[in-house]
């Protein structure tokens, strides 16, 4: 499959995602994907969505073949087979545009989006999962335990962790802040990744202005962040 034809198929998946009214649409990008690529067969545009050949073959006939008016059982036709999902899902994970895969994993359950993370090798987020189930074994009397034994020492290495955990923190903006930088560099900050982004800074700056209450100094951040 030539590159023209999978950006059809990217935009055909889009559509299908939007919901029954965009299906129209999507159809005729998978008709553009193979106008693009003549090699293009049924069975490998269907293994792109997870689908089966006829599935392709059925929703192809009735939008070149059919009137407007009549209707469709988008679910008709036999169900893909696990290794035609399986292939879809590869081909999409490997060729579809990172911002797509990004928006795909950022709408799993927060548990799901971690034990991708895990599987496809993050060493701290395999360490969260394992610690995750770690935490969904233990017993109510084991938790209490342990959050007591948290208390009795918070205080203490609190205060002892202050001025290293200051400059980690610091550490961490600035790596966040280039991170950032090298993604407007490289034009890849899509409104997505700026309100994940966004997100997370007013969950940081919320507590940022409760440091400042605190330590006794004005919570007022318009001033400190200009």
């Amino acid at each position: 499959m030539n590159q023209q034809a999978e950006r059809h198929l990217v935009r055909a998946t889009s559509l299908f995602d939007k919901g029954d009214s965009y299906y129209e649409k999507a159809v005729d990008e998978i008709l553009a994907a193979q106008e693009a690529d003549p090699t293009l067969s049924n069975r490998e545009a269907g293994a792109w969505f997870g689908r089966s050949e006829k599935w392709v073959r059925d929703i192809v006939r009735w939008r070149t073949t059919s009137s407007p008016e009549t209707n469709v059982d988008w679910n008709r036709g036999s169900h893909a087979t696990t290794a035609e999902i399986e292939e879809g899902a590869r081909k999409l994970l490997a060729t579809a545009p990172l911002e797509q895969v990004e928006r795909i994993v950022q709408d799993l359950p927060r548990n799901r989006q971690k034990a991708i993370g895990a599987a496809a090798g993050h060493s701290y987020l395999k360490a969260r999962q394992e610690e995750d189930e770690r935490e969904a074994r233990l017993t109510p009397a084991q938790r209490k335990e342990r959050e007591a034994q948290r208390a009795s020492t918070h205080t203490a290495v609190g205060k002892m962790m202050s001025g290293f955990n200051a400059f980690g923190i610091v550490n961490h903006l600035e790596a966040a802040a280039e991170i950032l930088k090298e993604m407007i560099e490289a034009t890849s900050v899509t409104p997505e990744v700026v309100e994940a982004v966004e997100k997370g800074l007013l969950v940081f700056l919320t507590e940022f202005r409760v440091a400042r209450g605190v330590a006794g100094l004005d919570t007022d951040l318009e001033g400190v962040l200009g």
